[in-house]
């Protein structure tokens, strides 16, 4: 892209911001062509830093930045990060040089103060207490926990609260259980639309220790009630969120498949993963 890549003169003006974003708004920018590439790089200093422009050229200069610096697609998301913090300072810098030198000034000599005053605050930490969070951490606690399942840790957070089912219930039980189907909610597992089949055998036998480990440890089943979970082929979630970076046996091929620009939006590893368990979990 050259050194110049974030010149100010590479903005894009209001017309073409407002055509782009009826194209991106369309599904998500899933399959809307990419905003510029790597040798007419240009950015949104209009808007706001997560711009559908700027989304989209944030892809752009990810993509070329790993293969100019052959870097790992794992560093993706990273990257892109860094791209919205350099242009938010950029879109700061730009109003300021349109109210004048002046502004500009006052600006500086104010940064100067704040920087001499400056100190570290305290952390705040934000609980999320969705059940897609719930079960993320379930799996990943049962998954530590039992040697046989520890190999598959690195996919589960790979996976993350965004690689589980929105309806996906915290234990698997046997439906045939008259109490269990008196005594607890029933629904339906949401799968993802873009997640592959395979992966929804692979998650229940994690599921299916926590129920055990769960049951000898305590000899109970107190704290949160059982719930019972009905899956159907046709049941997707609407949720247009997905997972980058996974193998691409990971994917649903129909869904990868009618992505644009999957290089660049959902960037799929060519080698597949083994989403099995060793046979002695099972015993």
């Amino acid at each position: 892209m050259g050194g110049k890549v974030f010149h100010l003169n590479r903005r894009v003006n209001q017309e073409e911001l407002d055509a782009y974003r009826v194209s991106w708004n369309l599904d998500d920018g899933m399959s809307c062509r990419a905003c510029c590439d790597p040798t007419y790089f240009r950015f949104d200093l209009l808007g706001t830093p997560r711009s559908a422009w700027n989304k989209s050229a944030a892809r752009v200069f990810a993509a070329d930045y790993i293969k100019t610096n052959k870097l790992s697609k794992k560093c993706f998301d990273e990257v892109m990060e860094a791209f919205f913090t350099r242009i938010k300072n950029l879109q700061a810098q730009y109003k300021l040089q349109l109210k004048g030198p002046t502004v500009v000034l006052a600006a500086k000599i104010k940064r100067r103060r704040d920087f001499r005053k400056y100190s570290v605050g305290s952390e705040t930490y934000v609980k999320d207490f969705s059940h897609s969070s719930q079960l993320f951490q379930r799996r990943i606690f049962i998954a530590m926990f039992i040697p046989l399942l520890r190999c598959h840790v690195d996919m589960l957070e790979r996976l993350g609260v965004e690689g589980m089912s929105s309806d996906e219930s915290d234990t698997e039980e046997v439906i045939g259980n008259a109490y269990i189907r008196r005594n607890n909610t029933r629904y339906r597992a949401k799968r993802p639309l873009w997640r592959a089949a395979i992966i929804d055998a692979w998650l229940r036998v994690f599921d299916t220790c926590y129920v055990v480990w769960r049951r000898t440890a305590t000899g109970s089943m107190h704290g949160s009630a059982v719930h019972v979970r009905e899956r159907s082929a046709d049941n997707w979630s609407s949720s247009k969120s997905f997972v980058a970076g996974l193998e691409k046996n990971a994917y649903n091929h129909e869904w990868l498949g009618a992505r644009a620009d999957i290089d660049i939006t959902v960037r799929p590893l060519d080698k597949a993963y083994a989403f099995n368990h060793d046979c002695r979990i099972y015993e």
